[in-house]
């Protein structure tokens, strides 16, 4: 570091680690047990918060120093405090989801719910030998026993075959016998589901003109070396239906995974041409800042909504803000402030690998 220049600004990290460890444990607990700690956190805040207004007339350098200290572990329990009220909030609706309480009485029930990714190969076959594939999905409706009920759970598909040609987006019926997960998993229950999907729509516009991209895409790499041909899709869009499970393991095995994961370089590249095009056209910030946004949001449908695509594009938004502000060297609190964000949407983020390397 230059002398007289100032440091990376670091005042919100404490506050995002913090809040990572505590929904990487909450996500694994009971919502009653995460929602006590919670007010725990509000009390601890509310006695700083006295504390702080009644030492605040003193004017000695000490005081002003401990004032400080004490102001920021107020925030960063604030911060924490908030996280761990809407994930035990979460929990809550989850433990009383439809969903959550067949799968632990493990009940045969038909599903209707959307696509959220595309199908992946499972590293296991099934007993008949057979490729199988893992499917999420978000549920939307569960009839168990004659009894339609509404649900908001996410779903595993472990399925054969026919499952492989799923896009997302696609509305899909699917019957099977549930199972609950392992403690922490994104997903409420898995499902092995009896037969092949029943596809009711491919869903809106959005998601099958961006399928159309990604299949033009996969077309354009026919001519090329097989692992070439899957590889090149999924560093740039995260397509990953084409990479073979050796070269998957191979990467793994190198510890280039991350490659296959799109995250801020992939935004990034889109974001920064998108502006040097509205820029050479004349636009003023405000039209950057637009455009941008629009690109930034398209690339996410296109690539899919994964964990790392997400903080990139919230990322990406926050940069966009600093960009309006005409403000620099925002980079550590802007990432700190992304992942903050978005474990409060999503508190599973905490566990994913793809979250973790794109962080």
């Amino acid at each position: 570091m230059e002398p007289g220049k100032p440091g990376p600004d670091l005042r919100l990290l404490p506050a995002a680690v913090t809040s990572w460890a505590l929904t990487w444990w909450a996500t694994a607990a009971r919502a009653s047990t995460v929602l006590i700690l919670a007010a725990v956190l509000v009390i601890s805040v509310g006695v700083l918060l006295a504390t702080l207004v009644t030492r605040s007339g003193r004017r000695s350098r000490i005081s002003t120093r401990w004032l400080v200290r004490i102001s920021s572990l107020t925030l960063l329990l604030a911060i924490a405090a908030v996280v761990l009220t809407l994930t035990g909030l979460r929990l809550f609706e989850r433990e009383r989801d439809p969903l959550t309480r067949a799968a632990a009485a493990h009940a045969t029930g038909t599903l209707t719910g959307r696509v959220s990714g595309d199908p992946r190969q499972s590293e296991t076959s099934s007993a008949s030998g057979e490729n199988r594939y893992v499917v999420r999905v978000a549920v939307q409706e569960l009839t168990v026993q004659g009894r339609t009920e509404s649900s908001s759970g996410r779903l595993i598909v472990l399925g054969g075959p026919p499952w492989s040609a799923l896009v997302a987006g696609s509305h899909v019926r699917v019957t099977g016998r549930l199972s609950s997960v392992q403690a922490g998993d994104a997903a409420s229950a898995i499902v092995f589901p009896r037969g092949p999907p029943r596809v009711i729509d491919h869903g809106n516009w959005i998601w099958r003109a961006a399928e159309r991209l990604r299949a033009g895409l996969r077309t354009a790499c026919r001519g090329l070396p097989a692992d070439a041909r899957g590889l090149l899709p999924a560093l740039v869009v995260g397509d990953t239906s084409r990479l073979s499970l050796p070269l998957r393991a191979d990467l793994q095995t190198a510890g280039l995974s991350h490659l296959t994961s799109v995250s801020g370089a992939n935004v990034a590249i889109v974001a920064a041409a998108v502006v040097t095009i509205i820029g050479a056209l004349g636009a003023g910030r405000y039209l950057r800042v637009a455009g941008t946004a629009l690109a930034i949001a398209g690339f996410v449908v296109i690539a899919r909504p994964e964990p790392s695509v997400l903080r990139a594009a919230v990322m990406g938004g926050l940069a966009l803000i600093g960009l309006l502000q005409a403000r620099r060297g925002a980079g550590m609190p802007l990432l700190a402030a992304t992942a903050v964000l978005l474990l409060m949407v999503d508190p599973w983020l905490s566990r994913n690998y793809g979250f973790i390397l794109s962080v």
